[in-house]
């Protein structure tokens, strides 16, 4: 990346991905800023915008966050990782009704992602729609049967709705989630 970015200063791609390397190594510093530098080349530059968010999110900066993933959905309205993005970024506001209505929006456009049904069922769970909510965290596994986060949030769902022994089992997936680890 440094050196397309050497021989051609406006490259926006180089500056994203330099950006996702220095956020895989932890440097959150240095991946905001390169994600900054694309955005001056191009304002508009929807995966800057959302990786941006993304990393907002990551250090709790909801609201500019939340500007971000709006603007980045504002230049790809037929991306279902851009509604996704923005679905989560809304439940972490607490802001659930519109976290559903993006989550959806995603999963009208892409039936199979994971991640949307993720966030559909984290936003369903908070305002206590635990049949549904369970209904999407099963239908995040039916699609990616590994995935876990969505077996964490349905163990939730289960305990909540006092379905105890299936629920802790569920519960064991909290050490492959890497919040937990």
């Amino acid at each position: 990346c440094r050196q397309a970015i050497r021989l051609r200063n406006d490259f926006k791609q180089a500056y994203n991905n330099l950006g996702l390397a220095y956020k895989r190594k932890g440097q959150l510093q240095k991946a905001a800023s390169s994600y900054r530098q694309a955005l001056k080349i191009d304002p508009q530059y929807d995966k800057a915008l959302s990786n941006l968010s993304m990393l907002q999110v990551a250090r709790d900066k909801l609201e500019a966050a939340a500007d971000n993933a709006r603007r980045a959905v504002s230049q790809r309205p037929d991306s279902p990782e851009l509604h996704s993005n923005l679905g989560l970024v809304y439940n972490r506001q607490g802001k659930f009704e519109k976290a559903l209505q993006e989550s959806r929006k995603a999963i009208i456009l892409a039936p199979d992602y994971v991640q949307a049904y993720n966030n559909l069922g984290t936003a369903l769970m908070e305002l206590g729609k635990f049949s549904e909510a369970d209904e999407a965290f099963e239908k995040a596994i039916s699609i990616r049967p590994d995935c876990a986060q969505a077996h964490h949030n349905r163990a939730l769902v289960l305990l909540l709705r006092g379905r105890f022994q299936k629920g802790w089992a569920e519960y064991e997936w909290r050490w492959r989630n890497e919040c937990f680890s």
